[in-house]
C-alpha cells in the first residue's frame, strides 16, 4: 500500500536484454517463463511492453495447460494493472491467480496473491474487503514459513485500521510487525514504514511523546539507508511533532527539507501531505496567502494522484482559508467541493457498513 516512483534501471535493461536472447531458443513451458520474467521486468515503468510479452505467456500457458506459469503471468498482469492504478482489471486478473493458488493449495502462492488483491481493494476504499484478504494472506505466510511477509502483511492490517480510524487496534498490528522485522534484523531498512506508522497512530490518539520516539526511529533508519523517500516522510512527521509544540520555525525548517525531497524525487504522496501541512502552519499564523498558495498547490498533486483521502482535507483547509480571509465565494466553492469528496468517500466505503 506504499507507493513509489519509478524510473527505468540499467539493470532491468540488461536483464530485459538477457531475456530476450533466452526467448529465442526456449520451447514450450520454459518460454512462458521467460515471456512472465520480461512482462514483470516490465512492470513498472513499461505497461505497452508488459502486456505484449505477458499476453503471450497467458496465451502459450492455456494452450499447454501450465497452470503456474498461468499463475504467475496472471499475477504479472494484474500488477500491470494495479501499477497504471486501474484497480478492477488488476483485481480481475489477481482472482484468476487466486484460483490457482487455491486449487493446488499453494500457501506461498496463497500469500502473495491474497496479499496483492487487498491491496487493490484498500487502494479503492474497499476497507473491509482488503482487511479480509489481508487477514487470509498472513495465515498462510505462517502456513509457509514467511515471517518478512508476515509482517509486511501485519502492517497492511496495521493501515486500514488506521483508515477506519482504530488507532489501538492499528499499533497492536504495527508492533507484531516490529517485533517480528526486528527479530530477523534490528535495522531491516522498511522499519522506516512500522516506525512511522506507530507514530502516526500515536499522533492521532493524542500521545505526542510516544509519537516522537517512533518518528525518531523512522528517521533513524532513513538515515541509516539514506533512503530519500524515508527521509522525507521523516522530516514531515517531525515537522508535525514541532509544531504540535508550538515550534514554529522549527517545524518549518522540517517541512522545507520534506518538500525539497519529495519534489526531487518526484513523490507526490509526500508533496501532497507537507504541502498540506505547510499550507495549515501558514493558517494558523494568518498568513493566507501563503496558506492558499501551498494548500492549492498541493490540491493539485492530491488530484493527479486521485487521493481522496487528502482531498477531504484540503478543501475543508481551503474553505477555512477563504472564509477568514472574507473571501465567501471561495469558501463556498470549497465547502461544495468537500462535501463533493465526502459523498465520494461515503459511496467508496459503504460496502464496508456491516
Amino acid at each position: 500500500m506504499f507507493p513509489m516512483s519509478v524510473t527505468v534501471h540499467s539493470q532491468d535493461k540488461k536483464k530485459g536484454d538477457s531475456l530476450r536472447v533466452a526467448l529465442k531458443t526456449a520451447t514450450d513451458t520454459q518460454r512462458v517463463v521467460v515471456l512472465h520474467k520480461l512482462a514483470y521486468t516490465y512492470r513498472m515503468y513499461s505497461p505497452d511492453t508488459a502486456f505484449y510479452y505477458v499476453n503471450q505467456a497467458i496465451e502459450l500457458g492455456n494452450k499447454l495447460e501450465f497452470e503456474n506459469g498461468l499463475f504467475d503471468a496472471y499475477m504479472t498482469k494484474g500488477l500491470v494493472f494495479y501499477y497504471m492504478s486501474k484497480h478492477d482489471s488488476a483485481i480481475k486478473y489477481f482472482e484468476f491467480a487466486r484460483v490457482i493458488a487455491d486449487k493446488h493449495d499453494d500457501p506461498q502462492k496463497q500469500s502473495a496473491i491474497y496479499s496483492n488483491i487487498g491491496n487493490a481493494y484498500g487502494d479503492i476504499g474497499q476497507n473491509t474487503k482488503a482487511l479480509d484478504y489481508y487477514q487470509k494472506g498472513a495465515r498462510y505466510t505462517e502456513l509457509s514459513n514467511q515471517p518478512l511477509k508476515k509482517a509486511y502483511l501485519q502492517v497492511n492490517i496495521g493501515t486500514i485500521y488506521s483508515v477506519l480510524d482504530q488507532h489501538d487496534s492499528a499499533i497492536v498490528f504495527y508492533e507484531n510487525a516490529l517485533a517480528i522485522m526486528k527479530g530477523l534484523d534490528p535495522n531491516e531498512e522498511k522499519l522506516y514504514i512500522v516506525y512511522g506508522n506507530i507514530g502516526a497512530s500515536y499522533l492521532e490518539l493524542g500521545d505526542t511523546l510516544k509519537a516522537e520516539k517512533a518518528f525518531r526511529e523512522s528517521y533513524r533508519i532513513a538515515l541509516m539507508y539514506d533512503n530519500q523517500r524515508a527521509l522525507a516522510s521523516s522530516y514531515d512527521h517531525l515537522g508535525v511533532i514541532e509544531f504540535s509544540k508550538g515550534h514554529i520555525d522549527t517545524a518549518m525548517s522540517y517541512y522545507w527539507r520534506s518538500l525539497s525531497i519529495s519534489e526531487l524525487i518526484g513523490a507526490g504522496q509526500s508533496i501532497s501531505e507537507t504541502c498540506s501541512h505547510i499550507g495549515y502552519l501558514y493558517h494558523h499564523e494568518k498568513q493566507y496567502d501563503s496558506a492558499a498558495y501551498y494548500l492549492n498547490k498541493g490540491l493539485a498533486v492530491a488530484i493527479a494522484i486521485q487521493d481522496y483521502y487528502t482531498l477531504d482535507n484540503y478543501y475543508e483547509e481551503l474553505a477555512g482559508v477563504y472564509e477568514d480571509q472574507g473571501k465567501l465565494d471561495s469558501a463556498l466553492f470549497y465547502q461544495k467541493k468537500l462535501q463533493q469528496v465526502r459523498d465520494t468517500l461515503f459511496n467508496m466505503n459503504k460496502s464496508n457498513i456491516v
